[in-house]
């Protein structure tokens, strides 16, 4: 019975491993390269390479974050850049001179008009920048930041600019033509300091190791490069005999025979448990196990560098409401809200407008003190008494859905359009002249998010369509299989020698 389970093993480990070892190689390959985007920010793919299902059209895929209506002149910026019509949206043309030319850096989260010095700042991916529409191009502005910190919200309060990082926030006077910025004392209420996190953001963390800090990701790194390795040795050890069968077999050809097989055994028994644990969280993130987990906690002390120390909730979106002088701050631990000098913590506001896991992608002031705060769970209202939220609902039929929204056009104080995920730019009036510059869908997509499409599965779903979530699953659930087989091939032998040796 034993001998039969071992050879049925066996087959199991060599062919999963055969059949399947390009996409598990490129599985471990796209793993190493999204733990360090910057070895490939400045890479694109050309829209030639790129899946139809994966072309802007209509200002979808985050094509359009953020948007500015000012008369007659409309901004809209995201993953494409920072566009503009002069003519109400009939017309646009590209940003570009000075600005990012990858695909990766010139993603664009935040803009901020200054009309009263000719000029828009645009926060990005990799940092942040003033377009002069006197000499008509873009400069960097450096604030201190370590490296390229992600800006994900602009405000001007009063007479300073606020710049909002993931984590900090900066402020410089913006009266001037250098800008000189200071790390705000941004503090958030530590009696409210959570404790338990989403099982879901735990698993993020230990799939891609970031749970430990950088240490943590050169150790997922590692792991990754050896799966890279068994992939390689496991074809060869396959390969190599077979070739060398008819041929004449010379000592450095069975040396690397040997060396070929002994090593993917060596490197394999060592890893196969971390391997085991990316790849069963890599399956529990993604459909259909998401959503059986989607509902559970963990306790806070589950991820120690995040929640260590002072207590820094990752922000989202920030907003000003000049009426009551109030600064709120969106962030992957709910709403805070207080006074932009800082003196005291910003305080965590009780109520909860659903967010996806995303987090916040759209946080506006509106008329009256209320605020339109959307994501991919939908667009809400929240009252001006801060006590209950409404979906936002306008004339047009798809507004009465689910948005999955990325941003939002506002208007004289009301929203006019919804940029959504899968649809684009979707009129809430009913009617619109407003038209997205096709010219978007000749932009490159970043090799990073290309990676990050194939890491996820999603890439496939020009040819998979409505059966795209099987592929990650089912990937995972071979390279289980492999390595569970493998493992049990390593003790069977090991025990089948040691029998041997005993014997002796």
């Amino acid at each position: 019975m034993l001998r039969r389970l071992f050879k049925l093993s066996k087959t199991l480990h060599k062919y999963t491993g055969l059949l399947f070892f390009l996409y598990f190689i490129l599985m471990g390959i796209s793993g190493v390269i999204l733990n360090h985007p910057q070895l490939v920010s400045k890479i694109s793919v050309p829209t030639l390479l790129t899946p139809a299902s994966h072309i802007i059209t209509n200002g979808n895929r985050m094509a359009i974050r953020e948007t500015i209506v000012d008369g007659n002149d409309i901004y809209l910026a995201g993953r494409s850049g920072v566009w503009h019509s002069s003519d109400n949206g009939l017309n646009f043309s590209r940003l570009d001179t000075g600005f990012p030319s990858a695909s990766y850096e010139q993603d664009t989260y935040s803009l901020l008009l200054d009309k009263s010095h000719d000029r828009l700042f645009a926060g990005t991916r990799n940092g942040l920048y003033v377009y002069s529409f006197l000499s008509k191009q873009w400069q960097t502005i450096f604030f201190g930041a370590a490296g390229s910190e992600p800006v994900m919200d602009l405000l001007q309060i009063k007479d300073r600019l606020f710049l909002f990082t993931q984590r900090h926030c900066y402020s410089s006077k913006l009266d001037t033509e250098k800008f000189f910025f200071l790390m705000e004392s941004l503090r958030f209420d530590v009696s409210n300091k959570p404790t338990s996190t989403r099982l879901l953001h735990f698993l993020l963390k230990v799939h891609d190791g970031s749970i430990f800090g950088l240490p943590g990701r050169l150790f997922i790194d590692s792991i990754g490069l050896s799966l890279i390795f068994l992939c390689a040795t496991g074809v060869l050890a396959w390969f190599l005999p077979r070739y060398y069968k008819n041929k004449k077999k010379t000592y450095s050809k069975i040396l690397a025979m040997k060396w070929v097989h002994d090593n993917h055994l060596h490197i394999g028994i060592y890893a196969v448990t971390f391997v085991g644990l990316i790849v069963l969280s890599g399956i529990l993130i993604r459909p259909p196990f998401i959503k059986s987990i989607v509902k559970y906690n963990v306790p806070s002390w589950v991820l120690p560098f995040e929640h260590s120390g002072s207590w820094l909730p990752r922000i989202d979106k920030a907003a000003f409401d000049a009426d009551t002088e109030t600064l709120w701050v969106s962030t992957r631990q709910g709403l805070f809200s207080g006074h932009p000098d800082f003196f005291h913590p910003l305080q965590k506001q009780t109520i909860r407008v659903p967010r996806s896991g995303m987090g916040t992608s759209i946080f506006e002031v509106l008329p009256n003190q209320r605020l339109l705060i959307g994501s991919f769970n939908g667009v809400y209202v929240l009252s001006s008494d801060h006590s209950h939220f409404s979906p936002l609902k306008e004339e047009n039929e798809m507004a009465r859905k689910t948005f999955q929204a990325t941003g939002a056009m506002i208007k004289d104080g009301s929203p006019t359009h919804i940029a959504d995920y899968h649809h684009g730019l979707i009129s809430l009036k009913g009617n619109t002249h407003l038209s997205v510059p096709a010219q978007m869908a000749a932009t490159p997509m970043s090799l990073w998010h290309y990676l990050f499409e194939f890491h996820n599965g999603r890439i496939f779903r020009q040819w998979l369509g409505p059966y795209t979530w099987v592929l990650i699953p089912l990937g995972g659930i071979l390279l289980l299989i492999n390595l569970l087989t493998g493992l049990y091939d390593w003790l069977w032998r090991n025990k089948k020698n040691n029998v041997r040796l005993y014997k002796r």
